[in-house]
């Protein structure tokens, strides 16, 4: 295929780093042994002062669909909005430099996103430590109607788990921290997407290994980000308070949904309250839902709103 001209990859792959050398090479590795041969891969070396920029150049010496960067540190965002300047495919994969990504992962959110037009997909992840040794899986949420009353409460990918159409970015101008540097940077780009029309999906298998780290960026500014969140998915219900209305009422309609799906509806629902106290949902609520799950949905609501 060719874009302007070009004869473009199908897919970019981006990611930055950041003093990242000892997953660094693990990371990268799962991305060149993808089933799926026919992408770019963009590194944006964020002022590393460890081993990784020597790491990263071995490696575009041995594998040609590498290109790099390396500056001053600049910060995630702004590497982040560098690389998708520099992307040629037509869909955008995100990767961290201390993941693994299992090695079909790009084959089926390529394929999965082309048979159901979606704009957005990640999928199910398994979280792991430092040694990577298995913490716990994952299970996102799968159908339109559950990310929307997921956005309530959560972000409904993994970040470094997802792939973005990219010609919805651009036709749409979106990018990270489009309003500042957010430190939940992510969840305000899904917002703007979702805001824009953006179809979302999710795979129903794991893609990803996630690694969680005591040093972290998400453990480091853990009650920054909660407050921040907690801001953004007031105002993201506030705005798309119609759209949660009737997510929710499809929701209660069907008796069949499972014990997690319970609990987010629960948390979407008392946020909503909070724009718009509705009776009937909240009796809904009530009947449709299981009392363990009720429960846990308004304690972990509670919980949300206590900022540390």
């Amino acid at each position: 295929m060719a874009k302007d001209n070009v004869i473009c990859p199908e897919i970019s792959i981006i990611m930055a780093v950041y003093n990242a050398e000892e997953y660094l090479e693990e990371a990268i590795r799962s991305m060149l042994n993808q089933s799926f041969k026919n992408f770019e891969f963009i590194i944006i070396d964020d002022g590393s002062n460890d081993n990784s920029l020597e790491l990263i150049k071995k490696f575009a010496l041995l594998d040609n669909r590498i290109s790099f960067i390396s500056r001053a540190n600049k910060g995630l965002i702004y590497s982040l909005n560098e690389a998708l300047s520099k992307t040629n495919g037509y869909y955008i994969a995100r990767m961290d430099a201390d993941d693994i990504s299992f090695p079909k992962r790009l084959e089926k959110q390529y394929m999965f996103m082309q048979t159901n037009g979606l704009d957005i997909c990640g999928g199910d992840y398994i979280s792991i430590n430092k040694d990577g040794e298995l913490i716990n899986t994952h299970s996102v949420p799968k159908s339109q109607v559950e990310i929307l009353l997921s956005m309530a409460s959560n972000v409904p990918f993994a970040h470094p788990s997802v792939m973005i159409r990219q010609s919805f970015l651009s036709n749409h101008g979106l990018k990270y921290g489009m309003y500042g540097d957010r430190i939940a940077d992510d969840l305000d780009l899904w917002m703007n997407m979702y805001n824009s029309g953006a179809k979302f999906g999710n795979l129903d298998t794991c893609i990803l290994k996630y690694r969680l780290l005591p040093n972290s960026y998400s453990a480091v500014y853990h009650s920054a980000i909660k407050k921040e969140t907690n801001e953004q998915f007031d105002i993201f219900v506030k705005n798309n308070r119609e759209s949660f209305k009737a997510g929710l009422e499809v929701f209660f309609l069907n008796d069949d949904n499972k014990k997690q799906q319970q609990r987010v509806a629960v948390k979407a629902l008392m946020r909503y309250l909070y724009v718009d106290f509705n009776f009937n949902l909240l009796y809904k609520c009530v009947t449709k839902v299981r009392l363990n799950n009720l429960i846990f949905g308004i304690l972990s609501h509670i919980k949300s709103k206590l900022v540390i």
